[in-house]
């Protein structure tokens, strides 16, 4: 299984330069388009409801006090499969146009986000649950609306 490190050295990979809020809100996206379609998460690393919105902690480490990166040598690219890459690819399609704060202030009005906050407040896990539940009404709304 791939890790947040190679999502996101592998999201670096697309982009070239990312601003560090952008990154981890498609991180975020990433992680809950593909647990509503999949038995599995994409990587294993938890995320939070912060201020701005989803972040995982781990990434922040990295990243605290930068706006910006080109490169995440922590991770490794070629470690998501061909299933993760087109997964990726579509996540950035839909959102990659977007701000890190237009995609914080969209999280906002998620129940994941909401969810979390409700919990527990402001650095509470977001369940997986709450993202594949919520994802997946998207999906299906979607879908009918396609139909």
């Amino acid at each position: 299984m791939a890790s947040v490190h190679d999502l996101a050295a592998y999201l670096t990979s697309k982009f070239g330069v990312i601003g560090t809020m952008k990154l981890e809100k498609l991180v975020y996206y990433c992680q809950g388009w593909w647990v509503a379609r999949n038995d599995s998460v994409l990587f294993p690393e938890p995320l939070e409801a912060w201020r701005m919105g989803p972040v995982c902690p781990d990434l922040y480490r990295e990243h605290r006090r930068r706006n910006y990166v080109d490169a995440w040598p922590m991770g490794d690219a070629s470690k998501l499969g061909d299933a993760e890459r087109r997964h990726v690819d579509a996540v950035v399609d839909v959102y990659g146009a977007y701000s890190g704060f237009r995609l914080g202030d969209m999280t906002h009005e998620e129940r994941p986000w909401n969810a979390a906050m409700a919990a527990g407040g402001l650095n509470t896990e977001i369940a997986i649950s709450d993202m594949r539940a919520y994802f997946a009404e998207a999906d299906r709304q979607a879908s009918n609306f396609n139909r």
